[in-house]
């Protein structure tokens, strides 16, 4: 039998070697659990550089607002402005007369304003990196002066999402490294919006209290913060508003230690311009078709030259044309000593309307280009609407051109007579005539003769041809 030193030497050689294996188990599951957490990594590695890199693709330079702010000659320190189709004279600024934009170092600004921008705009101004992680659920909210700077000036062609937030807060961080918390105050208080086309922190001051920015007052700064935030809330158009938010901003600053005492009167603005024209009713069309590109408020903040299709000579000769009509059809002789058109253009039969109206429209056939338009015009001139008027006589040229096409001539014969179900005792019939004396005279029994001639058909499929 062996001895018991034999059987605790063997039992300590097995105790081993179950220690041996066990620890091999081990040593084998933490290589194994080790080398999926690097795959794993690696994996996480490579998706966050692909996602950073979609986010980052085609993503706004910032050196681009230097050049939209520059002090000197800045884009948006340049109102929006519509031209001609030469590009050679305006015919609608963005911008109010009685606030023409200025930019303001920070230097010329008092502390009042930069405090309550802070307070209603951004209170982690001084703490942050330029941009908060709250918020990304909704696209729309820029809760720092970085990510509105980001937003207004770069971003604001994106459509909300959450890719455009997080592109925001990129930007906003990387405008604040590059450039400085005081220049983001700074190109921040020169470029927002402060309602009824007031740009920057100048512009509104003249507008709403009628003084140089660099002096405006607690209160008054504090109103002007709140309407950065709310500009439809300004102290013209919604006065009761613009007061209790200013009031807000107060007890905030109160409550971030910039003011020790809240005063408990709002400013007190001066008093509102006269209403500028908001433009004539081809701008009206252009704005119709500029909102399907940019909001309105892209619009307004500046530095856009925009080139349409109006032929400047045109619309005055069809502006004048139209008051003259309008004024005959009301039993007045309007005075056509300074409208060419309306001497070459066939006279109006004297009428006595009580509310006459007319406008009119001239469209490039080739291109479907506005040439010249005019809105609906009375005796006291032209508004910047539409009005409905039914078509008349206006289809009677296609008539002809279809006719032109199917063997009919200028001086093709026609009839001006009575026709089947146009009889109208009031109308003087005239007989026989050439077909381009009825077109120019608007006769409308050749046309009818015309219209079943060709055919209904024919004649849209032509009108059709000119869109």
């Amino acid at each position: 039998m062996p001895d018991m030193a034999d059987i605790v030497h063997r039992r300590r050689e097995e105790r081993a070697e179950k220690r041996r294996r066990s620890g091999s188990r081990f040593l084998a599951a933490g290589l194994g659990l080790g080398y999926l957490f690097s795959i794993l990594l690696a994996v996480g590695i490579f998706a966050f550089v692909l996602a950073y890199a979609d986010l980052t693709r085609d993503l706004p330079s910032i050196e681009q607002l230097p050049i939209l702010l520059n002090a000197q000659n800045g884009l948006l320190l340049q109102p929006t402005r519509l031209y001609d189709r030469t590009g050679t004279q305006v015919i609608f600024t963005f911008q109010s007369s009685a606030s023409p934009r200025l930019y303001l170092p920070l230097d010329h600004l008092p502390q009042s304003i930069v405090d309550a921008t802070i307070a209603a705009a951004d209170s982690g101004f001084k703490t942050h990196p330029g941009y908060v992680l709250s918020g990304l659920e909704n696209p729309d909210l820029h809760p720092t002066l970085a990510q509105k700077l980001a937003y207004d000036l770069l971003l604001s062609a994106e459509p909300p999402s959450l890719q455009r937030a997080l592109r925001e807060r990129i930007l906003a961080a990387q405008i604040t490294s590059r450039f400085g918390r005081d220049q983001v105050m700074e190109w921040a208080l020169n470029s927002a919006n402060y309602g009824n086309n007031a740009f920057g922190i100048e512009s509104a001051s003249e507008l709403y209290f009628g003084k140089p920015a660099g002096k405006l007052s607690l209160q008054e700064s504090a109103m002007l913060a709140a309407v950065s935030r709310s500009p439809s809330l300004n102290p013209f158009d919604a006065p009761k508003a613009a007061a209790q938010h200013a009031l807000e901003v107060l007890l905030i600053m109160q409550a971030l230690e910039m003011i020790e005492e809240a005063p408990s009167t709002p400013a007190s603005p001066v008093t509102p311009p006269p209403a500028e024209p908001a433009g004539n009713a081809f701008v009206s069309l252009v704005m119709d078709q500029l909102s399907s590109r940019y909001d309105r408020q892209r619009l307004e903040q500046g530095g856009l030259n925009i080139i349409t299709t109006l032929d400047m000579g045109l619309q005055e000769d069809t502006l004048c044309l139209t008051r003259i009509y309008v004024q005959r059809l009301a039993g007045a002789a309007g005075d056509e000593s300074n409208c060419e058109a309306a001497r070459n253009l066939s006279a109006l039969p004297q009428a006595n309307l009580a509310q006459p109206s007319a406008s009119a429209v001239i469209l490039d056939p080739r291109t479907g280009q506005v040439l010249a338009l005019t809105g609906e015009t009375d005796p006291e001139g032209e508004s910047p609407h539409f009005g409905a008027h039914p078509p008349g006589t206006l289809l009677t040229p296609f008539i002809y051109l279809a006719g032109f096409t199917r063997g009919l001539g200028p001086a093709s014969l026609v009839w001006d007579i009575p026709a089947q179900g146009l009889q109208d005792p009031a109308l003087a019939y005239h007989g026989p005539m050439r077909l381009r004396i009825a077109l120019a005279n608007d006769y409308l029994a050749p046309a009818q003769a015309v219209l079943e001639q060709m055919g209904a058909g024919n004649v849209t499929q032509t009108a059709r041809s000119f869109g």
